[in-house]
């Protein structure tokens, strides 16, 4: 079974990013987990999940990049037309 995140943010005060994260999570059939944008790199979880990136990347680009790829199948996209829900192609 596939598992779905989306990004949360520990350390930031920009409501900007919460909204992304909240627009891009209505594609997702649910949400299992939240990650820290900030810490992304450091994630050691057993499980995969298709996480859902957006957002500006910039403020600890060392400590996000590269996500971890046995934990993460990343997803990220600037889409305009019509979107289909993302659960159709698994």
């Amino acid at each position: 079974m596939v598992k779905f995140a989306s990004l949360k943010y520990d350390f930031c005060g920009n409501l900007g990013d919460e909204i992304q994260s909240v627009a891009a999570e209505q594609f997702l059939p649910r949400v299992d987990k939240k990650f820290d944008r900030d810490s992304l790199r450091q994630v050691s979880e057993p499980d995969r999940y298709l996480l859902i990136l957006n957002g500006y990347f910039s403020r600890f680009p060392e400590r996000s990049f590269p996500p971890p790829p046995a934990s993460f199948r990343c997803f990220s996209a600037s889409i305009s037309g019509p979107i289909h829900r993302i659960s159709s192609i698994f």
